[in-house]
């Protein structure tokens, strides 16, 4: 049942590598303006001083806290009343284990040196296990398969096969608020998207089709408070990705512990009648579209640009050649936080198992 269980979690998605035309990014950058992995648009506004998660993955989460600002565009002739993210919070956890943890934080007050150079000689924080540790400008850190690297104001976190970017960068005319931002952009590479990550960001990454979501029309002129939070293109409403602390990895839709969910329930002893409830819940999150945007058929990704058409994959091909061989199932529907529905179904001990453990 265990097995089953696992199998409907993880449906198949192409595989990522970094030269080959599955490559996927997301970003947030500016005020914050989100481009989604297959597409489309949003702009998060976040609420002054609270955490999203902006990634979750098995092992690995990306979470960012906004706050507001005051800043003038248009040759001064608009003030705009918008935010920025200012923090940056990794989490991650070694390869096959469920204690060993890593926490790294990219905090954009700490960008403080003077002119124009925009670099801070601890912009990094964080600890490997329960060893602390902190640098800026040309530092680095491996740990439990996290590998950060900075350069004076970039920094870099690898893990498997993800790799996100956060970027400091000034907040030019400014008025009141933080006087750095940060810019962050996602990619996967060699399969991760198969395990159907989650978060702000992450979600588009498992969906197929273009997200457009609710965008901030800014005048030529005069006062504007952005409002915008993505509506339209996550799924549910963006207080449903907000956390406690900087290093939380459980909300609604966390995929963070997911890979330990098939072993918790085969070790519970649950029966088949729950693996029946969840595939039914399966049924019910596919016909939910308006929604949960669940169901869309798996991504063939177009020939590169410039590619001979002769020589270039077709869209069958490019799901499996092209890709590497990750994708089993070209044609097959994704669930989108399907583990939600697996935890409402879970008994209360098997509940209370989770949150000890994790």
């Amino acid at each position: 049942m265990a097995m089953a269980l696992r199998i409907l979690l993880l449906v198949p998605l192409p595989g990522i590598t970094a030269t080959d035309p599955c490559v996927l990014h997301g970003e947030a950058d500016r005020d914050p303006h989100l481009h989604f992995a297959h597409g489309g648009r949003a702009d998060f506004r976040g609420e002054e001083g609270k955490l999203y998660s902006f990634l979750s993955a098995p092992g690995l989460a990306v979470n960012v806290k906004t706050e507001n600002a005051v800043f003038r565009m248009n040759n001064n002739q608009l003030v705009v009343h918008g935010s920025f993210i200012t923090e940056a919070h990794v989490v991650a956890r070694s390869e096959g284990s469920k204690s060993a943890f890593v926490n790294a934080s990219f905090w954009a007050r700490e960008l403080t040196s003077p002119g124009e150079d925009n670099w801070g000689w601890q912009a990094i924080t964080g600890f490997c296990g329960r060893q602390p540790f902190k640098f800026g400008r040309r530092g680095s850190k491996n740990c439990f398969g996290l590998a950060i690297r900075m350069r004076y104001f970039s920094a870099t976190f690898a893990k498997g096969g993800w790799t996100v970017d956060v970027r400091g960068n000034h907040v030019y005319d400014r008025v009141a608020g933080p006087m750095h931002r940060l810019d962050i952009s996602f990619s996967a590479a060699r399969g991760e998207a198969r395990s159907l990550p989650h978060g702000i960001i992450g979600q588009s990454f498992s969906s197929s089709a273009p997200r457009q979501g609710r965008v901030d029309e800014y005048p030529a002129e005069g006062h504007f408070t952005t409002q915008a939070m993505a509506e339209g293109a996550i799924e549910g409403e963006a207080s449903m990705y907000e956390l406690p602390f900087a290093y939380a990895v459980d909300f609604a839709f966390s995929r963070f512990n997911v890979e330990w969910l098939a072993p918790i329930l085969a070790d519970s002893g649950t029966d088949a009648a729950l693996e029946a409830s969840a595939t039914e819940a399966v049924g019910r999150a596919t016909i939910s579209h308006d929604r949960r945007l669940s169901e869309q058929p798996s991504p063939c990704a177009p020939p590169p640009p410039g590619a001979d058409s002769d020589s270039a994959p077709d869209a069958k091909e490019s799901c499996g050649d092209a890709c590497s061989g990750h994708m089993l199932y070209c044609d097959q529907p994704r669930i989108i936080g399907f583990d939600s529905y697996v935890r409402a179904l879970l008994p209360p001990y098997v509940s209370s198992t989770l949150h000890a453990q994790y």
